[in-house]
């Protein structure tokens, strides 16, 4: 694996397993965490279940707090 070819744009880091395959998705450099892997669907999913259509706005807020070295987006869709 070229790991800088990953990379991309993203900022450079040391490789590590967890920044690859899967796990990509937890760590804010390159996506968003559980909201932006699988939140949007399960929006559509209730949007569809009360007949909504066209835009609508949401806010964010991280719940959890980042591991140092680990991931950094929240890893629970649940307050600690």
């Amino acid at each position: 694996m070229n790991f800088d070819f990953w990379l991309g744009q993203a900022p450079q880091v040391d490789y590590m397993k967890e920044r690859c395959a899967n796990t990509f998705r937890w760590w804010w450099d390159y996506a968003g965490g559980p909201v932006t892997d699988w939140g949007a669907h399960h929006n559509d999913i209730a949007r569809w279940g009360i007949g909504q259509d066209g835009p609508i706005s949401v806010e964010g807020k991280v719940i959890t707090t980042p591991i140092p070295g680990g991931y950094t987006t929240p890893s629970d869709t649940k307050p600690p």
